[in-house]
């Protein structure tokens, strides 16, 4: 084909090639809640923090081997349950001596009324 031929001919536009797509319906799954199983994951997931570390300051490589966690795995649920105030942190050494290496020491947040 020459240049001169190739620059007369007409183009079509793609959508004239492609057919069109097909709408699909919504899917029915994203109309469930899921709250109901949040819940219970996050009821389970407490339980078993509360068994491994009972009623006394626990350091977090304690937790997450007790659990079977890799490191530094649980840190994460572990802040946000501070920020909920379910459990309370210090640093393990006290405030003078304390280095990152060493970590945090946790445990559950006492209930209104309960004496430690």
């Amino acid at each position: 084909m020459m240049f001169s031929t190739m620059l007369a001919t007409q183009v079509k536009p793609l959508s004239a090639y492609q057919p069109e797509c097909q709408k699909r319906e919504k899917d029915k799954r994203a109309n469930r809640t899921i709250k109901p199983a949040h819940i219970k994951r996050h009821d389970n997931s407490l339980k078993a923090y509360r068994e491994v570390m009972g009623d006394e300051w626990v350091p977090t490589k304690t937790i997450e081997s007790r659990l079977g966690f890799a490191r530094a795995s649980a840190l994460g649920t572990l802040r946000t349950w501070e920020e909920d105030k379910i459990v309370e942190r210090r640093k393990v050494g006290g405030e003078v001596n304390w280095c990152l290496r060493k970590g945090y020491e946790w445990r559950f947040c006492p209930v209104k009324g309960e004496v430690r």
